[in-house]
């Protein structure tokens, strides 16, 4: 039970911070749909490239074995900003 445990943790790991860094990486590149909905919001237009920078940041804090706990808790902290 144990190494099917392990292995539901990693995909739903590998799940979620594939998405938190689509979402950066996009965001760092200017998709022009991202650009145009940030600028909706307001005083967010401007900011998509620092939020962008601090999502791909986490993540890869969290891929690093030796910073995964820092980077879990940025992790979660991110997410729960979005919310």
């Amino acid at each position: 039970i144990s190494t099917i445990r392990n292995i539901a943790g990693y995909i739903l790991s590998v799940l979620s911070t594939m998405m938190i860094a689509f979402g950066g990486i996009i965001k760092l590149i200017g998709v022009e749909w991202i650009q145009q909905n940030m600028a909706k919001m307001p005083n967010l237009g401007e900011m998509t490239m620092p939020i962008g920078i601090i999502a791909v940041i986490c993540v890869i804090l969290y891929l690093i074995p030796q910073t995964s706990n820092i980077g879990f808790f940025l992790l979660c902290s991110f997410t729960g900003g979005m919310i």
